[in-house]
């Protein structure tokens, strides 16, 4: 009985890491995905200066918030929807942050951000992820 159950856990784990590890879409260049893509990829490397690169001008959001922010080592991001609207546009993420192990848990939260055509380019607007409060302690 034992060894069917670990027999089980064995099989979910491997088709587990199968489905995490299939090719991710890559979204076209200058598209807001690929902005929100670039910043997303530029905070789980924690290189603050990249990401605050690509947020706009107006944004309250600098270096030291994204130095201070928490970002989960074990972190999947998924595309969910993608709307523009001339020179403004909506990108919806689901964020799933889990542990590994035997018994596996995790926890998914949707996160949108806002982005604004600025310069040619597609910028990240207000207080995007996983920042929330930019610029109220000073």
């Amino acid at each position: 009985m034992l060894a069917a159950v670990v027999a089980v856990l064995v099989v979910a784990a491997l088709v587990t890491a199968v489905l995490s590890r299939r090719d991710a879409v890559e979204p076209a260049d200058g598209a807001p995905e690929a902005t929100v893509q670039q910043y997303v990829e530029a905070v789980l490397d924690h290189d603050s200066e990249a990401a605050v690169g690509l947020l706009a001008p107006d944004s309250p959001c600098d270096v030291e918030d994204l130095d201070h922010a928490y970002v989960d080592d074990d972190l999947r991001v998924s595309l969910e929807d993608v709307e523009v609207s001339g020179t403004a546009a909506r990108v919806d993420v689901t964020i799933t942050s889990g542990s590994g192990g035997l018994f596996p848990s995790e926890w998914t939260d949707a996160a949108t951000f806002r982005l604004v055509r600025t310069g040619g380019e597609w910028r990240i607007t207000g207080s995007p992820w996983p920042l929330f409060d930019c610029g109220v302690l000073r």
